[in-house]
């Protein structure tokens, strides 16, 4: 299902959403994540991929690890608004590039 939104709604917690498996026709695959409810706390929103790459775009945004990380509740948060693309370039290795905007 390529092309879908999806809206991240985490008031109590944060949550993980992991990205498909390598697969030939992976490749072009892409989604649009935005944050219904922020998480509370220090949880995070995660979505993590086998690779995941990136530029961190500041704000509440971040890549790391393989993963792309919505802050929680401390310095700069994740709002409501606050979105992220992925798009996968080589479904062989599974290989997405993420695109975040943050309102902060």
């Amino acid at each position: 299902d390529t092309g879908k939104i999806f809206y991240i709604d985490s008031p109590a917690g944060g949550c993980t959403i992991s990205l498909p498996s390598a697969s030939s026709d992976l490749t072009g695959w892409t989604a649009k994540f935005i944050v219904k409810t922020a998480p509370t706390g220090s949880d995070e929103i995660r979505i993590a991929g086998t690779v995941l790459t990136g530029s961190d775009v500041g704000g509440a945004w971040t890549i790391t690890s393989n993963q792309v990380k919505g802050a929680g509740a401390g310095g700069t948060t994740t709002v409501t608004g606050d979105t992220c693309e992925i798009v996968c370039v080589d479904g062989a290795t599974a290989t997405f590039v993420a695109s975040c905007a943050s309102q902060n």
